[in-house]
Formats: structure tokens, C-alpha cells, sequence
């Protein structure tokens, strides 16, 4: 049997220009939206999620515990990361070796979402799980076991909210919401542990 993992991506949120994004709460349709994602996934074998302590990411923890059942745990690792700059989308790909982080440079964040999503999978040995978290640690870490980066624009094609499936005994994605290019490049067997 395959040991998965369930990368989900958190719903819609509301936007608040006084309130640090941290605590930006789901939109209505956030939560709509994670509502019907939670009974439309098949959640079957997943034993346990974990989510980034921040305000999206534990509602959208919430909704998918309360309608599936699924124990739920924050965990700080998960967070995202903060850019000095917000890059209007167009220039994500040009300056995305430029990007600079509050707190921690791309480096530190791909090590600690990495070693995060490590010690979880060798936590719950041959058990899936599923962690909620947002689009730029999550690009970093797809960068790193896929070898290769991807862009915030291609991780900003993610629904929201939305599942990625990996397989962990070989580090593949094997069900993703990715471009088609990270899947097929994912499915040659290019990533075969996190480098």
C-alpha cells in the first residue's frame, strides 16, 4: 500500500487591509468551496491532518475535520513566509531568484518546510496524512523534491482550496493540480527522493 501525503491548499480568504494577512479568516466562499472539497475528496486512510497556525489554514482544517472526521493539529513549521515585496504576477518568474523573505531567505524556508514535512512522514510511517499550509512554502517545497523550480505562478493555478497527492515511499506526485508539465516531470521519475 502506498504511504501518501495530501498537500491541500486553504480556501478563498477575506482580505483585510488592517489585519496582518496571518489572520485573514476564509471568505464565505472559502469556506463554501472547502465544504464541498472535504465531501468530495476521498479521504479514506488519512489518519491525520496538520495545519499552519495561521487563521485560513486552521479554518480550513476545521471544515474538512468536522465533515470527515479527520483528527486536526496546528503546527507552527507550516506557516508561510513573508515577502518583503509583494511581485505583481507577471514579474513572479523574473524576479523569483530575488525574492527575499521577512524573518528567513528562500534557503531557510525550503529547509524548514523540509525537514517539517520529514519528520511528519517519518512520524506517521506508512500512515497518510494530510498538512494545509500556502502557496509560497508550498512552491518551495515542491521546488525541492521535484528538483527544479516552479513558480508562484504555476503554484497560484492551484484551486483554492486545493489538493496535491504525493506519494512518500518514492516522492512522486501522483495527483496533482499543478501544470501538466510538473506532473509528467514528476512522473518520469525525476524526483525520486527530497534532494
Amino acid at each position: 500500500m502506498t504511504t501518501k501525503l495530501f498537500v491541500i491548499r486553504h480556501g478563498h480568504v477575506e482580505r483585510k487591509p488592517d489585519v496582518p494577512p496571518e489572520l485573514w479568516p476564509l471568505s464565505l466562499s472559502g469556506a463554501l468551496r472547502t465544504a464541498e472539497l472535504a465531501r468530495g475528496e476521498d479521504w479514506r486512510g488519512v489518519g491525520k491532518l496538520y495545519h499552519s497556525p495561521e487563521l485560513k489554514a486552521r479554518e480550513t482544517g476545521e471544515i474538512i475535520s468536522r465533515i470527515t472526521g479527520i483528527p486536526l493539529q496546528p503546527l507552527a513549521d507550516l506557516r508561510d513566509v513573508s515577502p518583503l515585496l509583494s511581485p505583481a504576477p507577471e514579474s513572479v518568474l523574473s524576479r523569483a531568484d530575488r525574492t527575499r523573505y521577512v524573518g528567513e531567505d528562500p534557503r531557510e524556508a525550503t529547509d524548514r518546510i523540509v525537514d517539517c514535512i520529514l519528520r511528519l512522514v517519518k512520524r506517521h510511517k506508512e500512515q497518510t496524512i494530510g498538512i494545509i499550509s500556502h502557496a509560497r512554502i508550498l512552491a518551495l517545497f515542491y521546488s525541492h523534491i521535484l528538483q527544479r523550480k516552479i513558480s508562484l505562478l504555476e503554484w497560484f493555478s492551484i484551486p483554492l482550496p486545493g489538493v496535491s497527492v504525493i506519494d512518500v515511499d518514492q516522492w512522486k506526485v501522483i495527483r496533482g493540480f499543478l501544470s501538466p508539465k510538473l506532473n509528467e516531470y514528476s512522473q518520469n521519475g525525476n524526483c525520486d527522493e527530497p534532494g
